[in-house]
């Protein structure tokens, strides 16, 4: 019988991690959507709150991916959001009709350093003891 490497499962893995952070994302976008049925608010709020749900979907992909692995936390996390950065940028392209803009880079700096600190804390934080 064939032995596997402890590494052999790292991609599935990461791209699990992506889809759970999009997934974030999309919940908090959402919630989002929701409350501006509710009440009026300004594009320019709209915008800023996008952009804190996307960095905040990225934080908790490198979470969770650093999580599971315990070391090379900032390189996962930072992976986990560039790829997260990827997708939406695609997703956008696609549905909204929308490309690169101005703004695409310093998106692309925040989700990678979001999810590069929240694959920091991730390596960092106790593990549960059942």
């Amino acid at each position: 019988m064939r032995r596997r490497s402890k590494y052999s499962k790292i991609p599935v893995f990461m791209i699990v991690c992506v889809f759970l952070g999009l997934l974030i994302t999309a919940v908090i976008f959402m919630f989002v959507s929701f409350v501006m049925t509710k009440i009026d608010i300004s594009k320019s709020v709209t915008q800023l709150i996008s952009v804190a749900a996307l960095a905040l979907g990225t934080y908790f992909g490198g979470f969770i991916c650093a999580k599971k692995y315990r070391k090379n936390g900032l390189i996962r996390g930072a992976v986990c959001g560039f790829s997260i950065f990827l997708i939406v940028t695609l997703l956008g392209s696609i549905f909204a009709g929308s490309l690169l803009s101005f703004s695409a880079s310093s998106k692309l700096m925040l989700v990678i350093i979001t999810g590069a600190i929240g694959g920091a804390v991730g390596v960092n934080s106790k593990r549960r003891r059942y």
